[in-house]
């Protein structure tokens, strides 16, 4: 049930990312990434307050507190940020497939600093979920008559090097939720988490732009940034950290490697992009290392 969550987790930000792809040529990432957390701030504060649960959030522990400003500074401050600035520079396949190398970097801190397990089968497994999905990276889909962008030429791409940065982020901050998570539930961290990063992310673009983020994007665009939050980051945040509690921070974030897939499979269908066969090959070996994560 728990890797059922993180796949729909995986697929929910595919999607996110693909709808967002043409607000990325018009917009600042700052402004964008702002709008769409203010959906995710909204639903989980009004899920809080109907359940008249508030008093769970305001007597949580210290250190899960702080475990949660960490989460909203690296994940949704520092790495969503990265990772829609780099999606014009390199494209919505290429970065977000760069963007989930964080596996890597979660297990290894995972494992190192938080004593979390892999079995073998299961450390294989990762490998070659963040393999197939960096086989998208080299050969990304293009669109139909355009020519490809030189395979390699993304190692000097400042648009990769945003992505990779991403990645990292993503690895602290998924460290950071799963410190948080203890002895609270997915929705009161959220609660809190959400509302903060919202909070924190409008006021720098209004400190940046000199106007509210939703006033920049315009009526439609502050729409579609709005589904895309609310899709990404309250129904696949919630089962992302659902299934995070469940099987750890390293499995956790190496079955969210597979959105790279799905969002090459997506914008084959909504962009008209033509995936090459590397790409192909890395949907085959990203299916494998899901298979073995699972059994593992």
């Amino acid at each position: 049930m728990a890797e059922l969550l993180l796949l729909g987790a995986a697929f929910s930000w595919a999607v996110s990312i693909v709808v967002l792809r043409p607000l990325t040529a018009r917009h600042g990432a700052l402004s964008i990434t702002a709008v769409r957390a203010i959906a995710p701030a909204v639903a989980f504060a009004l899920i809080v307050t109907v359940g008249g649960r508030w008093g769970e959030a305001v007597s949580m522990p210290l250190v899960n507190l702080l475990a949660i400003l960490a989460a909203v500074i690296l994940g949704i401050g520092g790495g969503e940020v990265l990772l829609v600035r780099a999606v014009p520079r390199v494209g919505v396949s290429r970065a977000y497939a760069l963007a989930s190398t964080y596996p890597l970097f979660t297990a290894l801190i995972a494992v190192s600093m938080f004593g979390e397990s892999l079995t073998v089968v299961a450390g294989l497994g990762a490998v070659l979920t963040v393999a197939g999905g960096l086989l998208l990276a080299v050969e990304p889909a293009t669109r139909s008559g355009a020519p490809a962008l030189g395979p390699w030429r993304l190692r000097t791409s400042v648009g990769a090097l945003l992505a990779l940065l991403a990645s990292l982020l993503f690895a602290l901050d998924l460290n950071a939720l799963r410190l948080a998570l203890e002895g609270l539930p997915p929705e009161i961290v959220n609660a809190v988490r959400m509302p903060l990063a919202a909070l924190g992310l409008n006021v720098a673009a209004l400190a940046s732009a000199g106007r509210w983020a939703p006033v920049s994007l315009g009526r439609r665009d502050t729409l579609i940034a709005l589904a895309s939050g609310l899709l990404a980051l309250t129904v696949g945040g919630y089962m992302f950290l659902s299934g995070i509690q469940v099987v750890g921070a390293a499995r956790g974030g190496a079955l969210t490697a597979t959105a790279p897939v799905f969002v090459l499979l997506l914008s084959s269908v909504t962009l008209r992009e033509r995936p090459g066969r590397y790409a192909i090959v890395g949907v085959l070996i990203s299916a494998i290392g899901v298979a073995l994560l699972t059994i593992g």
